[in-house]
């Protein structure tokens, strides 16, 4: 048996590659009781809401003048409670702005501004933001005009304006199903924003009444760089919905490999009569159409209380890599006296070859079936999905696939008589079996029992700088990257192997949250030879993604900051991954937030800017309706502590009181 050799071109395409390290990988099962936890979700459980809108704005340079450009854009404001808007551009320092407001008026912007920035990461972006109270509604005119700019190109400028009310546009991507050749769009509609359901995200909002929509159009950046305007329609015929229902979809041919920036903006008249626009922005990762499942699922002996489930696929043949996938299924038997669930089964795969044909394999432990009294029964999976494991696209899916049995593999099945009963799920049954341990090393100067993670795009790891509050600890770092929570994951276990940590827990500051968990779920590492003790703890973690990711995207572009897209820490990143997670492993897992003051109009903030872009409250990165893991152990919320440094109160992994206790409770 070989593996087939394919290239894992979607990693190499979007960020760093990591070759695949020989970690041991899982096997993880669980009761019929989770099914739902492990189904792909809707798009809706995406979907964004926002108050604002994201306008660019293309300077024209001057025909006289090569060092001077200049443009204009309006400002539909429909609050009259408060607007803001902020500009980015790096040539901020040559621009000089006019603003007019509804009466044409000139305003004096210098005592509406605030120099801020955009938080990318442990980086930020330059910007600066004007405030206005008790605005008049209407259209404001803002103008640009560059002078002294000696460069080659024109900078491009980004404004974006926010509206405190009711109207607010929601928007999620129109499938999941993100490979090439497929359609790839958007689905969007106004929404009243104190009755939309956005927090549950079980269900997209209803559309808001008396909203009149005039225009919906998807702006789309391709992955060569190029622009297509796509316009939007509430025609029933574009993933809309029915026809005039006040949804508006849109899509087009995901004809490149890569990754697309999409924003839908929408135009229109609100309950009062007030003009609005309202914009939401998107990371859509396109991959390649690669697996498909054949239909065929043979069951052999792996041991005496093992089958290997072996699923016949199609795969398309690269020359390089092999990538990693993650196969999920749910097992059920059927009789002439009626069918039962049995348990589900998953883990990371490879595509195997043997005699010429491609399959991948998933494990079953025997005391499964001995718990369902489904013994001598057909077993059928269910259910049955394969994804990549960078992103969680689902590839291929399928609703029943019958297993054949060996004779073998009969036999493992068949107890001795009686039927033993009351079995009890053991790790076995959940995780497959343990890999050999390594010696624990007792001597003083032992290697490290605490692993802390810094999170997207670090420069350093942020705990370090207070590393008096941290015992036994080891400091992981990869130097400003962005990586997929495997890719991640893969590195901290190689890390861990190299340090000799036989047994560590970890404490992550936001994605390190996210890549403790991952490895703890997937692979066998030190995680799981610990004692009594919190096995993985978070601050800062956006669990369930960050809103802020798309309008992140658009500025990495223009300042050429951060470290590039990444796809889990956004909504639907998110959402895609949790399915894989099992929910035992949640348990584990002890969680903190914190965020700016609570109790004002506005509240306070940790960044005032991207007040006008996340959910509130927030810690200026991480939104607390985002950063709770259901099933999780919720530590608690604390103010006046903020997710990175240079925001308007001390950063959350400098609180000595938090660090201490995290190190005290964790499992060594």
């Amino acid at each position: 048996m070989k593996r087939l050799s394919l290239v894992c071109a979607f990693v190499c395409l979007f960020g760093l590659c990591i070759a695949k390290p020989n970690i041991p990988r899982k096997q993880l099962a669980g009761e019929p009781s989770q099914f739902d936890a492990h189904k792909i979700p809707s798009p809706a459980v995406g979907g964004y809401a926002e108050d604002s809108v994201l306008i660019r704005v293309n300077l024209k340079r001057s025909t006289t003048d090569v060092t001077s450009a200049s443009s204009s854009v309006d400002l539909v404001v429909d609050s009259d409670v408060f607007f803001g808007f902020s500009v980015f551009s790096p040539g901020e320092s040559h621009l000089a702005l006019t603003l007019k407001d509804p009466n044409g008026h000139v305003v004096d912007l210098s005592s509406h501004a605030l120099k801020t920035s955009y938080p990318i990461g442990y980086s930020s972006v330059p910007g600066t933001m004007y405030t206005f109270e008790k605005p008049k509604v209407g259209t404001w005119a803002l103008s640009f005009a560059l002078n002294g700019w000696v460069q080659a190109d024109i900078p491009q400028v980004l404004v974006l304006l926010y509206n405190y009310g009711d109207n607010r546009v929601f928007t999620h991507l129109m499938t999941y199903d993100l490979q090439q050749g497929k359609q790839i769009g958007l689905v969007t509609r106004m929404t009243n924003k104190y009755s939309s359901n956005t927090t549950t995200r079980a269900v997209a909002p209803a559309p808001a009444q008396g909203v009149l929509v005039s225009d919906a159009v998807m702006d789309v950046f391709l992955p060569d760089g190029s622009e297509v305007e796509v316009p939007m329609f509430d025609d029933g015929l574009h993933s809309d919905g029915a026809a005039n229902d006040g949804i508006w979809g849109g899509h087009i041919a995901a004809d490149e490999v890569g990754t697309y920036r999409a924003q839908a903006i929408i135009r229109g008249t609100d309950a009062k009569g007030n003009n609005f626009v309202r914009s939401t922005q998107h990371i859509i990762p396109v991959i390649p159409h690669e697996v498909e499942f054949t239909g065929v699922a043979v069951a052999t002996r792996k041991d005496n209380d093992r089958l290997s489930i072996q699923l016949g696929v199609t795969a398309s043949a690269f020359q390089s890599m092999d990538p990693l996938y993650r196969a999920y299924a749910e097992v059920w038997s059927k009789s002439n006296s009626g069918e039962t669930a049995i348990c589900w089964i998953e883990s990371l795969v490879d595509v195997e070859v043997k005699d010429g044909n491609q399959f991948i394999t998933l494990e079953l432990n025997k005391n499964w079936v001995w718990r369902a009294n489904a013994v001598g029964a057909n077993l059928e999976l269910r259910n049955v999905y394969i994804t990549d494991a960078t992103y969680h696209i689902p590839l291929d899916q399928v609703a029943t696939i019958p297993v054949k049995m060996t004779a073998e593999a009969k036999q493992v099945l068949m107890p001795l008589y009686p039927l033993p009963t009351n079995i009890p799920i053991t790790e076995e049954m959940r995780k497959g079996v343990r890999p050999p341990r390594k010696a624990v090393n007792t001597t003083v100067g032992a290697a490290p029992t605490l692993l802390l993670l810094h999170g997207y795009c670090a420069s350093e790891n942020p705990w370090e700088a207070h590393a008096s509050d941290f015992t036994d600890a080891a400091y992981f770092l990869k130097k400003e990257v962005s990586l997929s929570n495997d890719d991640f994951s893969k590195l901290v276990a190689e890390f861990a192997e190299q340090q000799g940590m036989t047994r560590f827990s970890i404490i992550g500051h936001s994605q390190g949250g996210h890549v403790a968990l991952h490895t703890y779920n997937y692979y066998w590492t030190g995680l799981d030879d610990t004692d009594k003790g919190r096995i993985v703890q978070s601050v800062g973690t956006p669990w369930e993604g960050c809103t802020g990711a798309g309008t992140a995207a658009d500025l990495t572009k223009i300042f050429g900051v951060g470290c590039g897209n990444n796809y889990d820490l956004t909504l639907d990143g998110s959402a895609l991954w949790l399915t894989g997670i099992d929910t035992e492993n949640v348990k584990d897992v002890y969680f903190y937030t914190t965020t700016y003051e609570l109790g004002n109009l506005f509240g306070d903030y940790c960044n005032a800017l991207v007040n006008f872009v996340l959910e509130w409250p927030n810690d200026g990165i991480t939104e607390l309706d985002y950063a709770k893991l259901a099933g999780a152990n919720n530590m608690g919320n604390k103010e006046k502590f903020c997710h990175t440094t240079g925001m308007a109160y001390e950063a959350q992994y400098y609180d000595s009181d938090r660090n201490k206790e995290m190190n005290k409770q964790a499992a060594r």
